[in-house]
């Protein structure tokens, strides 16, 4: 929080088990201090909406196990919302907007225009939202920035792929298309885009589960469902292709909900 050239050398020491206490304790920490000594509110709130896409909280949301598990990008902006709040709520939204904007903060930025324009809950004058005013640029500064994360192959390097996707085809489905083909010209196979895309849910008998998203249009912006269906079985054709590749491909084919671990339907 004070020492800002520190920060690069401090999260490369965080271990899993406790980078999330770590986003935590920054926020309580810097609330309880009013803004005396930190000099780049804006700097410090950007910080910590890109760990989410850096190790370690790659690898926390990568190995879920937990139904109940907390989401990173949930506890980022609690605690840079926090931290506003706790210094000066006046740049709640211009600091939405940057996150937004930041090519380095995929999922928060993810997160964010869910939050700030997508969501049927009332806007507060306490939440982390940007401006109405800025819906259209941002939404196009976002899709240009998802785009360019699907061409250089750094789209699977974020916290939340599925997510980041998912509300692309919501915001900007113009740009679907565009990042399919990025993401295919990197990985024919496409099991990566599968295993987001067609994520379900998660309980506590066999963890993820995979089945195709009940509003078809959302996918159907990326790709249509023949080819997808095509695409599927062939993928499910090859000997070689194990779980939960297998199982999310086949959640495809066979339209049901089937469990990663190991193919079985969900009851």
């Amino acid at each position: 929080m004070l020492n800002p050239e520190e920060r690069d050398s401090i999260i490369q020491t965080l271990a899993v088990d406790i980078c999330l206490e770590f986003i935590v304790q920054l926020g309580d920490l810097a609330s309880s201090f009013e803004g005396h000594g930190i000099n780049d509110l804006e700097g410090l709130c950007i910080s910590i909406a890109r760990l989410v896409d850096k190790e370690p909280y790659l690898k926390w949301s990568q190995s879920r196990n937990d139904v109940f598990r907390l989401r990173a990008e949930d506890v980022a902006i609690r605690a840079i919302n926090k931290i506003i709040q706790g210094i000066d709520q006046k740049h709640s939204e211009k600091i939405a907007q940057l996150i937004i904007e930041d090519g380095h903060s995929l999922s928060l930025a993810a997160a964010l225009l869910r939050q700030s324009y997508f969501s049927d809950n009332q806007r507060t004058d306490k939440q982390l939202v940007a401006p109405v005013a800025s819906k259209a640029r941002l939404v196009e500064k976002f899709a240009v920035n998802v785009l360019a994360s699907a061409t250089n192959n750094m789209l699977w390097a974020t916290s939340s792929p599925g997510s980041v996707l998912w509300i692309l085809g919501l915001a900007e489905p113009s740009y679907c298309r565009k990042v399919f083909a990025a993401i295919k010209s990197n990985d024919p196979t496409l099991d990566s885009f599968a295993l987001e895309f067609v994520k379900h849910s998660f309980d506590s008998h066999k963890g993820q589960t995979y089945a195709l998203p009940k509003e078809a249009k959302q996918l159907v912006a990326y790709c249509p469902l023949a080819q997808v269906r095509k695409h599927a079985m062939q993928r499910v054709s090859d000997p070689s292709l194990e779980n939960p590749a297998r199982a999310a491909w086949r959640s495809v084919v066979e339209d049901k909900c089937l469990y990663g671990k190991d193919g079985t339907e969900q009851d």
